[in-house]
């Protein structure tokens, strides 16, 4: 059995650490922190999700996606894959 909240918060972490080598550590973290509902450390770890997972997880995407278009799909593609589990329209 899984549990959702801590597979998307895994997601949500490598999306978060892939964008911080494009961005900036900086950027990345500070993008990431405005999603509601996802709190995110200074070095990119996603500490806590509230709120429904997947719609976070999908928000964080949308916003990487507005900054660096295409190139975040591609990233997170293998990073999603590994989770069936997490259904995400976006990629």
């Amino acid at each position: 059995m899984f549990n959702l909240n801590t597979n998307v918060a895994h997601v949500a972490t490598k999306v978060v650490q892939s964008q911080m080598a494009i961005l900036g550590s900086q950027i990345a973290v500070s993008k990431a922190q405005e999603i509601p509902g996802l709190l995110v450390s200074e070095n990119g770890i996603v500490t806590s999700i509230k709120g429904k997972p997947r719609e976070v997880l999908q928000l964080l995407v949308s916003k990487y996606t507005s900054l660096s278009g295409e190139i975040v799909k591609n990233i997170i593609k293998p990073i999603v894959s590994c989770y069936p589990e997490i259904y995400f329209d976006e990629i």
